[in-house]
């Protein structure tokens, strides 16, 4: 009887065909729930998001990383917040992340309604807008629809203010080729956004 462990079997992973490890490395980079936030979440939030954080396959090797990372970022959406300490959070992640931003195809602007000049109510809920790859052009394309994200009651007018806000980013995006955008660029967009808003807002 031998008193030395056998050597674990080899892990045949990286053996397999190219296209069958994407397949496998997706669907480990791909959470359910889809929707990355760039922000710290609220408990209550934890069941219907996911922070966007690289999972643990990103860090088993080298090669796995070097497989794993682009789909991390190609294939999920990313949202970052254009308010308070959310906007901060996302700020700091686009930084941190500034090495793999020119991978990402999918991104999400929440901007937090505004009930508008003269009201007493204070601001509540959110509304998302659209950025994804134009594969055609290489350059950011603004999705021709808005949500209205939290379950707080649709306000009457957040149907002028998603479309505003579909043309404020369309501007500001300007068809300029997604890889061109760095960190800066992206916290510029989230400002000057949200500044688009509340100008309107209060005119």
């Amino acid at each position: 009887m031998s008193f030395f462990a056998s050597k674990p079997p080899r892990s045949r992973l990286l053996d397999l065909p190219a296209e069958i490890r994407e397949h496998i490395f997706t669907f480990a980079v791909v959470p359910d729930k889809k929707t990355m936030v760039t922000f710290c979440l609220d408990k209550f939030q934890k069941e219907s998001y996911e922070e966007a954080s690289q999972p643990p396959i990103t860090r088993v090797s080298w090669q796995v990383r070097r497989e794993s990372i682009p789909l991390f970022y190609e294939c999920n959406e990313f949202v970052v917040h254009t308010d308070d300490q959310k906007a901060e959070d996302a700020q700091r992640w686009l930084q941190h992340n500034r090495a793999h931003l020119s991978k990402i195809r999918h991104l999400a602007l929440w901007v937090r309604f505004h009930p508008g000049l003269g009201s007493i109510a204070p601001p509540r809920g959110v509304i998302g807008v659209y950025l994804s790859h134009d594969a055609r052009t290489g350059c950011w394309a603004v999705r021709e629809y808005w949500r209205w994200i939290t379950v707080v009651r649709k306000p009457a007018m957040v149907e002028q203010d998603g479309q505003m806000l579909i043309e404020s980013l369309d501007k500001l995006v300007d068809g300029r080729p997604r890889r061109g955008f760095t960190a800066e660029d992206y916290v510029t967009l989230i400002q000057d956004l949200r500044t688009a808003y509340l100008k309107d807002k209060r005119t």
